[in-house]
This record gives structure tokens, sequence and C-alpha cells, in this order.
């Protein structure tokens, strides 16, 4: 008989962890569902393109939440992400390519125009022509420019599962 009662007493033992582990994971699921929910809305706002996002009602929420959101100086919130679209953070490229003929150029390069080659340079810069000092007629002279700012800097890599490519789509917070 008493082993009975012993193995009553491990399943109600059992039955009560399974029970709390239950009712825990219960609270934690909606708050996942939640910000997986919300992340979802995110990518779908954002790679709407025409009409953009700013023009979709049932955008504006999502993406006013989401800039308010990142805003925060001391605590900005983590980008929210929609695991079943397997994108993860977006991108983010600031500047534009340099217009044909020019290289991208940091504007903190030496003065002998040692160009830092990163996908952020903040200049664009070409080479216009050779000078002559003295004998030497091989000095080149370089132009300089402001490099192009993109309006839409952010950006999501969405595979196409009909085409097997992946397409990216810019957008904006601003």
């Amino acid at each position: 008989m008493p082993s009975i009662v012993w193995k009553f007493s491990s399943v109600s033992w059992a039955g009560a962890a399974l029970m709390c582990l239950s009712a825990f994971l219960l609270l934690l699921s909606p708050q996942k569902a939640s910000a997986s929910e919300w992340g979802c809305k995110v990518l779908l706002c954002a790679a709407s393109s025409n009409p953009s996002w700013r023009q979709i009602d049932t955008c504006i929420p999502p993406m006013t939440k989401l800039i308010a959101c990142r805003a925060k100086f001391f605590d900005p919130c983590a980008w929210p992400v929609c695991p079943e679209a397997g994108t993860g953070e977006p991108g983010y490229k600031k500047y534009s390519d340099c217009p044909t003929g020019w290289s991208p150029h940091h504007s903190s390069g030496d003065s002998n125009h040692v160009s830092l080659v990163g996908a952020e340079a903040d200049q664009c810069i070409r080479k216009v022509k050779s000078k002559c000092f003295g004998r030497d007629c091989n000095v080149p002279t370089y132009e300089t420019m402001a490099r192009p700012v993109k309006t839409n800097p952010y950006y999501f890599d969405i595979k196409d599962n009909v085409l097997g490519k992946n397409g990216r789509h810019w957008f904006s917070l601003n």
C-alpha cells in the first residue's frame, strides 16, 4: 500500500511541476508571439515600396512604435524580427554608390589621397589630371565630392520562393 501512495504522490508532484511549467510558458508565449507578430508587421510594412509604408494606414502604428523604440538614447530596443521570414535584422547602407568614374573615399584619408576603401566612405574621388612640379610631371590631381546619402538606407533581403532569388527591399524610418 505505501508504494501506491508513493506513486500517487510522485505523479501529483510531476503533474504539479508540469502545470507550473505550462503556466510559466503560457505567460511567456504571448510576449514572444506579440514580438514576432510586431516583427512580421514591420517587415511587411518596410518591404512595401509603392506605396511606401507611410501611405498605408495599418503600417503607421507598428512603424511608429519601432521608430520611438529605436530612438531611445540610453536603452534602444532590439530590432523586432520575423522568424517565419528568416530575415533577421535589416542591413544599413548610408551612402549611395558614387557616380560613374568616381570611387568611394574616406575624408579621413591622408594628404597623399590614400583612400581607405570601404562601403561607408563619405566622399567620392576621381583623378582629374597630372600636374608638373619641377621635373616631376606625374603628380596626380584629385577632385572630391560629398558622397550621395540614400533616402532609404535600411534594407531587407527577402527570398522570393517562386524565383528562388533574394530581393533587396529598401526603406527609411524617417
